[in-house]
């Protein structure tokens, strides 16, 4: 397992790489940068799961910035594992700041305990 440096430059890492990617046109889906990653298969399962919802926020944001309006129904069908009510607040947040992806405090983290939980 990562320690918390290690997991957060992860979370970092594919940040950086979507925002890069959105900015360059590529627009290319959170699940493409996670797939690719090995540190990203190293998390924990909640660790994933936070990581995971940190993301969908981000695309969203980006989403958002150019013009896109992102649907409950599209996030539902990509991430099956993220509970509707987890998805309605990650779509209607307000912006994060610009090119930063600083962690939400405790958001979803008692949901992603419970995902976790129900895996096992």
């Amino acid at each position: 397992m990562l320690n918390a440096d290690e997991k957060q430059a992860s979370v970092k890492q594919i940040g950086a790489a979507l925002v890069a990617a959105w900015e360059s046109g590529q627009r290319q889906p959170v699940e493409y940068f996670m797939d690719g990653l090995t540190a990203f298969s190293r998390l924990s399962c909640h660790a994933q799961h936070e990581a995971l919802i940190r993301l969908i926020h981000l695309e969203v944001e980006l989403a958002r910035k150019s013009g896109q309006s992102p649907t409950l129904e599209e996030m539902q069908m990509r991430f099956p594992s993220v509970d509707s009510e987890t998805l309605v607040e990650l779509l209607t947040l307000p912006s994060l700041p610009p090119r930063k992806l600083e962690p939400l405090t405790n958001f979803g983290s008692k949901r992603a305990k419970q995902a976790c939980d129900d895996l096992a």
